[in-house]
């Protein structure tokens, strides 16, 4: 399955960085295991924040984060060697 840019979507968050025109950039994390982006918070409150990849199950405290998603593409190409980067 390729992934399109509605799913993409649905990964980003709102990041508190702001570009040089004043505008909020959207970043996503992706998994520190798999490096797939399917990575949603797990638990928080006392214990600290941790996050959990939905894909190979891996919690993380710090997943990795891209501004783009031409630098996570290039990223995943360099450590996975994947001619393609489609998720599935």
């Amino acid at each position: 399955m390729k992934t399109t840019a509605l799913a993409w979507m649905n990964y980003v968050r709102p990041c508190p960085k702001r570009n040089e025109s004043g505008v909020s950039r959207m970043s996503f994390r992706v998994c520190i295991a798999c490096y797939g982006i399917r990575v949603y918070p797990y638990m928080g409150f006392m214990v600290g924040q941790q996050y959990e990849c939905q894909d190979c199950q891996e919690r993380m405290v710090v997943p990795l984060e891209f501004d783009t998603e031409e630098d996570y593409r290039a990223f995943r190409q360099e450590m996975l060697g994947d001619a393609e980067t489609s998720e599935e």
